[in-house]
């Protein structure tokens, strides 16, 4: 090969077994005229993914609304639990946002939460005009080498008696095309991990790349000069050096505990039994969300903590009281939201805050399972985006208006983290938010949602670039 046909080529290329394709970059060769560039090998880089979280009934907005703008603010004491000083970096809380689909409560606040549309046959029997935005990103994204497209979870028992989708499920692949969730942590795990104990994500990639460029190497190498083919050669063996040291002491993704020591029979069939001990049972749940995710099993899921108004009743909180006279079975979150006036504390609103403030804690004790997780060279949230919200703004009157909007995980080095954005003068487009995490994390989506709640514009104050 002459040399001038070689141009300005800066990588070796080739083909794994899986048939990914690879590129190593190449050092500075005189035969190649490369000025100034620099050798490099990164350890394998982990896909982007995304997480939905879903809790119902809302926020109280003065516990929840930060009073400072930007990336210096302090929680109100609900969002607190979420945004933790070791969370808070990787946190975006947005403001001020509105959902601009016909307003139907709980439901319709779901719908256009999730999906930017508004409800089929408005009311508790309908269901979602268009796809949800976590079945958009999973049509949009390579899916993972497990082999499952998405994953849908649930925590609280929750079946309101109504045919509408919408009000059972968060996520849809169009109308009337809900995915059915799981939530039993047992067949969770055996669903995912079965036999399976230890399993390197990345084992495709390690110890396999040089091999794959090698025929490529060897053909470059031919028409260099001796000094360039030494330059090479050592290259290509620190190279072989990085990589073993990353087979050796990269991530290992591990298999959870199996959760059927801990959630037997008794536990499922009772409809109250997981929320008996909601706060264990979260955890399992968000265990097995991390390892799935961090696993390369699925790229996309969507956790329904509580469904759609959340029946829940919150028995781990001393705060909430037993109002209703029943020893032992506090009322349920939505009962409560609905017995207070939203203004005056009549007994309800103090328990219904503390019910909404432990639903925030849970939403935090996932995020830190995450934090917790490696992956790749970092952890599971520096590589995930995890879109959160609800189906109302403040429960006892229904609010559309400063709705909860929670953007976690940093995706990769695409989103921002640490920053509280508020939409200028009028209330903002909510669906901007799910489309801001879908393009993210690589979903190149032209615009999300449906008439009013239709959007093509990202919030660049969110995105590092």
């Amino acid at each position: 090969m002459p040399v001038h046909s070689i141009g300005r080529r800066r990588f070796l290329r080739g083909v794994l077994a899986t048939g990914a394709a690879v590129a190593v970059g190449l050092p500075t060769l005189e035969s190649l005229f490369l000025r100034g560039s620099r050798a490099r090998a990164d350890s394998p880089i982990p896909p982007k993914r995304f997480l939905t979280w879903f809790w119902g009934n809302g926020v109280v907005p003065e516990r929840w609304i930060p009073t400072e703008t930007g990336m210096v603010w302090t929680p109100p004491a609900m969002l607190a639990q979420v945004a933790t000083p070791a969370l808070q970096p990787y946190i975006s809380v947005v403001t001020n946002g509105e959902l601009k689909n016909d307003w139907f409560p709980h439901s319709g606040g779901a719908t256009g939460a999730l999906t930017g549309s508004s409800l089929i046959t408005p009311g508790d029997n309908g269901t979602p005009s268009s796809a949800s935005i976590d079945q958009l990103i999973a049509d949009a994204i390579p899916m993972s080498p497990g082999g499952l497209r998405s994953l849908e979870l649930a925590g609280a028992w929750h079946l309101v008696s109504t045919p509408g989708t919408a009000s059972n499920y968060i996520s849809h692949r169009g109308p009337g095309m809900p995915n059915e969730y799981d939530r039993d942590p047992r067949s969770v795990f055996s669903r995912l991990f079965g036999s399976v104990e230890s399993v390197d994500p990345f084992s495709a990639f390690r110890g396999s790349v040089l091999d794959a460029v090698l025929e490529d190497a060897t053909s470059l190498a031919s028409s260099l000069t001796a000094s360039d083919r030494r330059r090479l050669d050592q290259h290509m063996t620190s190279l072989r050096e990085l990589e073993l040291r990353i087979g050796s002491t990269g991530p290992t993704c591990t298999a959870p505990t199996n959760p059927s020591g801990e959630i037997t029979d008794a536990v499922m069939d009772d409809i109250l039994g997981p929320v008996k001990i909601f706060t264990r049972f979260n955890d399992i749940m968000s265990e097995l969300l991390a390892m799935a995710l961090a696993c390369d099993l699925t790229r996309v899921a969507s956790y329904m903590y509580t469904g759609p108004a959340a029946l829940t009743s919150y028995y781990e909180v001393p705060e909430v009281p037993d109002i209703v006279g029943n020893p032992g079975v506090p009322e349920g979150l939505h009962a409560m939201t609905h017995l207070s006036d939203g203004t005056t504390d009549n007994g309800y609103l103090v328990a219904m805050e503390a019910a909404l403030t432990e639903s925030m804690r849970h939403f935090g004790r996932t995020l830190e399972i995450f934090r917790n997780t490696p992956d790749g060279t970092g952890n599971l949230l520096d590589n995930i985006a995890v879109y959160g919200t609800s189906c109302t703004g403040y429960a006892p009157i229904h609010t559309h208006t400063d709705y909860p909007l929670i953007v976690a995980g940093l995706a990769g080095g695409a989103l921002r983290g640490g920053m509280h954005y508020r939409f200028p003068d009028s209330p903002g487009n909510a669906s901007r938010v799910p489309y801001t995490i879908a393009r993210a994390v690589g979903a190149e989506l032209t615009a999300f949602g449906l008439d009013a709640a239709r959007t093509s514009d990202v919030i660049s104050e969110l995105m590092t670039s």
